[in-house]
């Protein structure tokens, strides 16, 4: 199972580039209400297809984080100045 933090941060920039969210919390919840592992964002070949949340999953799963996320104490990254004059 993927870090925790690693699928938080992958379903913010899927909510950035898409507009839409999982409710993480709200799915892990309902995941151990069960009696599963709260797995939601973890998919691989080996997920149960009886899951009620395999396709979201699936989805949410293959999205690419290009880097990881910046460290909260660390500074914001420079932006390069335009140098272009309207």
């Amino acid at each position: 199972m993927q870090d925790r933090r690693i699928i938080r941060e992958q379903a913010v920039r899927l909510a950035i580039r898409t507009g839409w969210t999982p409710d993480l919390e709200f799915i892990w919840s309902w995941q151990e209400s069960e009696g599963a592992d709260p797995c939601f964002g973890s998919y691989t070949d080996r997920c149960l297809s009886k899951c009620r949340w395999v396709a979201a999953c699936k989805t949410f799963a293959s999205e690419i984080i290009d880097r990881p996320a910046r460290e909260p104490d660390s500074p914001p990254p420079l932006r390069a100045q335009c140098t272009h004059r309207a």
